[in-house]
């Protein structure tokens, strides 16, 4: 890949990633949380998940993946939920959607990273154990919601939600 291809395909990515996240974070978390403060942020993290699955089912893109859909879109659905809970820490603690996008391009460019890079002779277990289809992702993914989720009660009276920042 050329330096040209890598600065035009992080442009493209970073700019949809802007797209993907003024609507979650930006736009839905705010208002799901009307509803649901506690939980809002894994309900649009579930919802982002969702968004995905007509990539996953419409088109040729599980063919590319070894394993079976059974595993990995419930994983892969588990995995967003909870960096849904990790993004939105993000944008409360900034107040903008753009430290997200920056997250969200950072773990797809390094899920990609790794698994392009892989030469492994087990591609089903290695499907079911890193990227976002793997349990060792997911379970990463989920410390890292249980500990922002205590940061931010610890240090309540500092953060202000998306909600309270747009109100």
């Amino acid at each position: 890949m050329s330096p040209a291809d890598a600065v035009a395909g992080l442009v493209i990515t970073v700019v949809l990633g802007l797209g993907e996240e003024i609507g979650w974070r930006g736009y839905l978390l705010p208002l799901v949380r009307e509803i649901w403060p506690r939980g809002g942020a894994l309900v649009v993290g579930f919802l982002h998940g969702v968004w995905h699955l007509p990539l996953f089912l419409l088109t040729g893109y599980l063919a590319g993946i070894p394993g079976s859909p059974f595993v990995i879109i419930p994983v892969f659905l588990v995995t967003l939920t909870a960096t849904g809970a990790v993004y939105a820490w993000l944008r409360d603690r900034s107040g903008s959607v753009w430290s997200v996008v920056l997250m969200h391009q950072a773990f797809n460019s390094v899920n990609e990273a790794v698994m392009r890079g892989a030469v492994v002779a087990a591609p089903v277990a290695f499907t079911y154990t890193t990227g976002e289809t793997g349990v060792v992702t997911t379970v990463l993914v989920i410390a890292a919601a249980f500990g922002v989720s205590g940061m931010v009660q610890h240090h309540r009276g500092d953060v202000r939600t998306a909600t309270e920042a747009t109100a």
